[in-house]
């Protein structure tokens, strides 16, 4: 009985950690640096049969006319990417988010919301950090992996670089 309980759960959480790694190819386009327009399939994972784009911040995965798997960051040749699935159209820009001119640039793909004389562009990242809470025995703390993703938002006038979007939130508000 214990075999047989053990095998239901390792091949339920197989069943998961596939479930999650889904992904699906929509038709696209990428802009090389150089101007040259790449027609391509890309690849998003989906989460949950939503489209989960906070891979694409970083990298983008996509299968060329050869039928050969691609994948690029935005520090190399790619300066923006687009594709659309039967809802919305996506299209994200190579940023730097460094404000400061004088810094290492640290570029990023950004999903871009508003074009125009001012543009609108979104980042996400996630980031992990240890958080450590008291465990069943008082002198034993446990330690857990948590994950936390972080929003970013930039405006860019026309030529010009994007900057940064300061937000400051707080819990409490006061009403006069």
């Amino acid at each position: 009985m214990k075999k047989i309980f053990t095998s239901f759960i390792f091949s339920l959480s197989v069943t998961v950690l596939l479930a999650q790694k889904n992904s699906s190819k929509f038709p696209g386009f990428l802009i090389a640096t150089n101007n040259d327009t790449i027609k391509a399939q890309i690849i998003v994972s989906e989460h949950s049969n939503n489209i989960e784009l906070s891979n694409l911040f970083r990298e983008v995965t996509y299968i060329d006319s050869t039928g050969k798997q691609i994948t690029v960051r935005p520090n190399e040749c790619i300066s923006s990417f687009q594709f659309s699935n039967k809802i919305q159209n996506y299209y994200f820009e190579k940023i730097n988010l460094n404000d400061n001119l004088k810094k290492e640039p640290e570029y990023v793909f950004a999903l871009r919301i508003i074009k125009g004389y001012i543009s609108l562009y979104e980042y996400s990242a996630n980031t992990e950090y240890v958080k450590i809470k008291p465990g069943l025995s008082p002198n034993v703390p446990t330690a857990t992996n948590v994950s936390q993703r972080y929003f970013y938002y930039f405006l860019q006038k026309q030529n010009m670089p994007p900057s940064r979007v300061k937000r400051d939130f707080s819990f409490t508000s006061e009403f006069r």
